[in-house]
């Protein structure tokens, strides 16, 4: 079967750079030295002969990273410290099921605050590095991320999950980079059954870094990650009072979207080689693990600090579903952004989604036991066009 997406322009495109961004520059440009050798070790040095440059470029920059780091500490450590974390609102999600969009509006609202991607990357020095290297380095992205048309610079909203993996190494995200390690990594997806020094750390990293955010920006922080999806108890004892918001989509319309995703960015990630007939697996694994650890975990959260909403609402309707949103968790005023809101999805009306071919029965039968719960929970049909949103 192939899951590549049928031809669709992409607005935006620019050859070198991606090219550049593919066998250069990496998520984990921003690792400090010690942190990149550990993992180096771990990984008995094995990287191949096709992304040495990669791995050469990490390496020099690494005791870069630790420098801006060290200058951080010594300078904002102590009011870094000391700042209050205002309970963060986490966007949860499988990846390709809306979190990014769902994002991108509550980027909009400038009551609050998000980790751009230059400070996912850089976690350890962006307070001294990021106003002169967000514009030196501006040209090193694509204007478009490399598995599908959303913009993408370095100013705009990202994953922590980034910043995480490269504060401690402890993240799925490193089995992108250390694919022939990929058990030993997705083991931090739901972080059961890892060393608990390992867990402490993780948690001194993640607190870390929401304070830094937080202090540089002075307003509660908003935070998406797909891994956080299946932490819901680990959120909660770290940020009390935490709001949680998850958005599914149709897991049909997930699975070819979340394969082209990894089959691209792991080109553009790795320093091992893989072997992409495992892919599928991985993929339906990793899915199963992340929604049964969330159905867990879910009853945890207070009703009125959790809201639900389906990709296609969002989609369809998404000023009525952000004020909705707004709403059930008691949110500050919608009114305030819905033109800003309105002005954006006008703008996304030339937008094109990826276009992927129907699924082979035999995949959809799969996926169909392997994702019940899901299918179950959220009523889907096997016709993702015949399911209610």
């Amino acid at each position: 079967m192939t899951m590549d997406p049928l031809p669709a322009e992409r607005d935006g495109w620019d050859p070198w750079r991606e090219w550049f961004s593919l066998h250069f520059f990496t998520t984990l440009q921003g690792i400090a030295a010690d942190t990149w050798w550990q993992h180096l070790r771990q990984n008995s040095f094995r990287v191949g002969f096709g992304h040495l440059a990669r791995v050469a470029l990490i390496s020099v920059s690494s005791p870069v990273n630790s420098s801006f780091a060290k200058k951080d500490q010594r300078v904002f450590g102590d009011a870094i410290a000391k700042t209050e974390i205002q309970p963060p609102i986490f966007l949860l999600g499988h990846w390709r099921s809306g979190t990014t969009l769902l994002q991108r509006y509550f980027a909009m609202d400038e009551r609050f605050s998000y980790p751009n991607f230059y400070q996912c990357v850089f976690p350890r020095g962006f307070l001294h590095s990021q106003e002169k290297n967000m514009k030196r380095w501006a040209g090193m992205l694509p204007k478009t991320r490399i598995f599908d048309q959303m913009d993408n610079d370095f100013a705009s909203a990202a994953e922590d999950e980034f910043a995480l993996c490269s504060l401690t190494g402890y993240s799925p995200y490193m089995g992108w980079s250390f694919p022939q390690n990929w058990d030993h990594y997705y083991r931090y997806l739901t972080f059961r059954n890892v060393p608990a020094s390992e867990l402490k750390e993780w948690k001194e990293a993640f607190l870390y870094f929401v304070r830094k955010v937080q202090f540089h920006t002075g307003k509660r922080v908003v935070l998406k990650s797909p891994p956080h999806t299946c932490r819901i108890k680990l959120l909660l004892d770290l940020f009390p009072g935490a709001k949680f918001v998850h958005i599914r989509r149709h897991p049909l319309a997930v699975f070819p979207s979340t394969k082209k995703m990894l089959t691209t960015f792991l080109k553009s990630t790795q320093l091992q080689s893989f072997d992409p007939s495992t892919l599928d697996q991985r993929i339906i694994d990793v899915y199963r693990e992340l929604y049964d650890a969330f159905f867990d975990e879910l009853s945890l959260i207070p009703k009125s600090d959790f809201c639900d909403i389906a990709y296609e609402t969002l989609e369809q309707n998404p000023v009525e579903t952000l004020r909705g949103l707004y709403e059930q968790l008691s949110l500050p005023d919608f009114s305030v952004i819905e033109p800003t809101i309105d002005r954006y999805v006008r703008s996304l009306a030339t937008y094109q989604k990826n276009q992927f071919r129907p699924l082979p029965t035999e995949l959809v039968d799969r996926l169909a036991r392997e994702w019940d719960r899901s299918f179950t929970s959220w009523e889907y049909s096997l016709d993702p066009a015949g399911s209610p949103a």
